[in-house]
């Protein structure tokens, strides 16, 4: 009864212009034909999905046939990725192995979307993974793992050096502060003359809340996990902190500051933006470098830890362990879908990824003369403050009003609108929701 509950809460309304490219027979798993297993994958379209489309052209011919497996790899559509994978659950359509934001797996979980690989995969493959595999993460739920990584999303700010020596800028010398990165801001599109501008916020995206507001207030507090900003040691929301990065985004619009559009803009345009030279500076993840690298417009791009509030430290700098892929409840085939998701998490398509400037997972392939050659996917290399952000409850909440992401882009769009009292209310709603979920047992505090 709950997982039907929670699945229509996730459903929204159907995006029927969406096209969903399914399994070739229009049921969960293309079944055998002539000995050969059809097993489908959906993956977020972009560049690693152009690399990983021709790995398995290749691993068809080859490791594929000797299994009797044959993968039929669809990327989706990138900005409405979540939109349909609900839709191919909904009418029962959906893949045997996609791609599972972890934005969204607890909820797919309990909607009863997502099978455990507990006895799925190997305990091999389990304990290589391991270090990205811990309780508290968000690929794991009540103790058992629902999806593997295949890469490490580092988050770091991007700048271009060539604009910083235009404004008169150290590129030695990123910013470090939220004051520091308006200062430079300023100077890059006061230097650009409309030109070019000091950064972007793509508030189009689905992303915009996790990737661009989160990570600055992550980077300050460990035990924060984002949207929403739910303390995993306190069990309590602390959507208040938000105000700093709200108000540094919103002085950056009032100011002009920003690549005309921030509301309507994606992030592959802004991706496109930076590289072709019209943005000065960005919040990014490592996923950006191989779309830099596909543009290949030779912009002179670096990266630097994140810039924090003012009088405040970096306490960690925050990851998570990418493109995690996941085992549909409804394939016919687990045992061979189980295979093609190690192959996708696996060291041969880690190494195909990251000559196109994907970061890898596993520690050799960071030090392959590949990695290596990449300045800027070496910025990315994971390190010391580099930790796996935990995860929230917050998808699994009943949050009435406003969601998290809709009222920080309200906050940061219109300046007449109150951003203490907004943040309050929305902690409010959001501790309430926790309370209530916790009371009927839809969310389980302990695996937090």
């Amino acid at each position: 009864m709950r997982r039907r509950r929670l699945a229509s809460l996730l459903a929204g309304p159907l995006v029927l212009t969406l096209t969903l490219t399914a399994c070739s027979n229009g049921d969960p798993g293309s079944g055998e034909s002539g000995g050969v297993t059809t097993v489908t994958v959906w993956d977020r379209g972009g560049a690693q999905a152009n690399v990983i489309k021709k790995y398995f052209a290749a691993w068809n011919t080859t490791d594929g046939k000797r299994l009797g497996i044959r993968v039929d790899y669809v990327p989706q559509a990138t900005d409405k990725y979540e939109e349909v994978v609900r839709q191919g659950f909904q009418t029962r359509r959906a893949p045997d192995v996609f791609q599972a934001p972890q934005a969204q797996i607890g909820a797919w979980v309990a909607a009863g979307w997502v099978q455990s690989l507990t006895g799925r995969v190997s305990k091999r493959v389990l304990q290589a993974d391991a270090p990205y595999l811990k309780a508290n993460g968000p690929l794991v739920i009540k103790g058992k793992p629902y999806a593997l990584p295949s890469t490490t999303y580092t988050t770091r700010l991007v700048y271009n050096r060539d604009l910083f020596r235009k404004a008169g800028l150290d590129p030695g010398k990123p910013p470090t502060t939220f004051s520091q990165y308006k200062k430079y801001a300023d100077a890059i599109t006061t230097a650009g003359h409309g030109s070019f501008y000091g950064t972007a916020l793509p508030m189009q995206w689905v992303g915009f809340g996790n990737w661009i507001v989160d990570t600055p207030i992550l980077a300050t507090d460990p035990d924060l996990s984002g949207n929403g900003l739910f303390n995993v040691r306190t069990h309590r929301y602390e959507s208040t902190k938000y105000a700093p990065v709200v108000r540094l985004y919103r002085s950056l619009v009032s100011g002009k500051d920003v690549d005309p559009g921030a509301a309507a803009m994606s992030y592959d345009a802004e991706v496109s933006d930076f590289t072709q030279g019209k943005i000065g500076m960005m919040v990014a993840s490592a996923g950006a470098v191989a779309s830099i690298d596909a543009l290949d417009k030779g912009v002179s791009a670096a990266a630097a830890p994140l810039p924090v509030p003012d009088g405040q430290t970096v306490g960690n700098l925050p990851m998570n362990a990418g493109n995690p892929y996941a085992l549909s409840a409804l394939t016919k085939q687990p045992e061979k879908a189980a295979t093609v998701l190690q192959v996708l998490a696996g060291v041969g398509v880690q190494r195909a990824l990251v000559k196109s400037g994907s970061p890898p997972l596993d520690s050799t392939i960071w030090d392959s003369k590949a990695a290596k050659a990449n300045a800027l996917l070496q910025d990315f290399r994971p390190g010391r403050l580099d930790q796996q952000w935990p995860k929230t409850p917050t998808g699994l909440l009943e949050l009435r009003g406003q969601g998290v992401q809709n009222v920080l882009t309200g906050l940061i769009l219109q300046p007449d609108k109150n951003v203490d009292a907004s943040l309050t209310d929305l902690q409010r709603r959001l501790q309430d929701a926790y309370q209530k979920g916790v009371a009927s047992g839809q969310v389980d505090p302990d695996d937090y």
